[in-house]
C-alpha cells in the first residue's frame, strides 16, 4: 500500500469517526470515537496466543464510555480506496480468483467481532469520488425492525460462504444506515440481544 493510500486511509477513520460521534450525540460532540491503535493490529497479535486486549478490536474505539453501547453492538471494520467492491465480482469472477474484496473484508470484520465480543460485525468502506457504505448481516434487521419499521432504503443483498459460515449481508449507504437507527435505542436493542441469547 502506497503512503498516499495510507494517508487517505488514515483521513477516511478519523472523519468516520467525528461522523459516529456526532450522530451518537445528535450533533452536540465529535469526540467520542477515535481511531483504533495500529487499527487493531496490536489485538489481533495478542489474540494469537489467547491474550485479550480491552478497546483494541475492529478500527474504531471509544473515548468516552457514551460509546460503549455502539460498540458492544458493532465492531468497525473501515475500507477506502480500493477498486474492486462491486457486489457484481462475487457473481462473475474469474474462477481462478476464490476470495472477491468484500468477502476479504467481511472475514476480517467477523475475526475482529469474534474477538471483541460485539454482536455483529460491520464493514464501513468508501469507493473514490463515492459515498460511504455500510455492510452488515441481515439478521440485524430482526430486531431493528421492531424499532425503526422496516428498512426503505435502497440497498443490495449478497450471500456468500465465508471463514466462519454461510452469511446474507445487505450493503447500504452509510447516510441510510444512521438516518435508520436511533441512537438513542441501542441500549434497548442490546438488552433485546441478550434476552435472546445471541
Amino acid at each position: 500500500m502506497s503512503k498516499n493510500s495510507k494517508n487517505k486511509g488514515s483521513t477516511f477513520e478519523r472523519d468516520i469517526c467525528k461522523q459516529l460521534s456526532l450522530w451518537l450525540t445528535e450533533g452536540k460532540r465529535d469526540d467520542i470515537f477515535w481511531r483504533t491503535a495500529a487499527s487493531g493490529g496490536r489485538a489481533t497479535n495478542r489474540a494469537k496466543v489467547s491474550k485479550k486486549t480491552s478497546g483494541g478490536y475492529g478500527d474504531i474505539n471509544f473515548l468516552d464510555p457514551l460509546g460503549e453501547g455502539l460498540l458492544k453492538l458493532f465492531c468497525f471494520e473501515l475500507k477506502r480506496g480500493y477498486k474492486d467492491l462491486s457486489v457484481l465480482s462475487y457473481i462473475d469472477r474469474r474462477p481462478a480468483k476464490t476470495k472477491t474484496v468484500l468477502e476479504e473484508f467481511w472475514d476480517q470484520a467477523v475475526t475482529s467481532a469474534e474477538q471483541s465480543g460485539a454482536h455483529f460485525p460491520l464493514v464501513i468502506f468508501k469507493r473514490d469520488l463515492h459515498k460511504p457504505c455500510v455492510m452488515f448481516p441481515v439478521e440485524f434487521f430482526s430486531i431493528a425492525k421492531n424499532y425503526f419499521g422496516y428498512f426503505l432504503y435502497p440497498t443490495a443483498k449478497v450471500s456468500f460462504q465465508g471463514d466462519d459460515g454461510f452469511f446474507t449481508l445487505v450493503i447500504t449507504t452509510m447516510e441510510s444506515f444512521l438516518e435508520y437507527v436511533n441512537p438513542n435505542v441501542i441500549d434497548s436493542i442490546l438488552a433485546d440481544i441478550e434476552d435472546l441469547g445471541r
